[in-house]
């Protein structure tokens, strides 16, 4: 069975203005791609936060790893 987490984030500065979130100033696409793998998750839908000024590009950013820029299936 394929699983797939439809709502991540990956960002490079600030903290996250929910303190529902982890309250760390950076999660990265590697960081992301390690929890994935530990939780046996094949994709995800990366939905950039509101708190990073460079969330858009950031979001983009899986896409250099993967064949795919917004939805990944590795």
């Amino acid at each position: 069975m394929l699983i797939v987490d439809s709502q991540v984030h990956i960002w490079s500065t600030g903290l996250p203005t929910n303190p529902a979130h982890r309250q760390i100033t950076s999660f990265t696409v590697d960081d992301l791609f390690r929890e994935m793998d530990e939780a046996g998750v094949d994709a995800a839908v990366i939905h950039p936060p509101a708190w990073d000024p460079n969330s858009n590009r950031i979001a983009l950013d899986p896409g250099k790893k993967t064949s795919y820029a917004s939805i990944h299936i590795r």
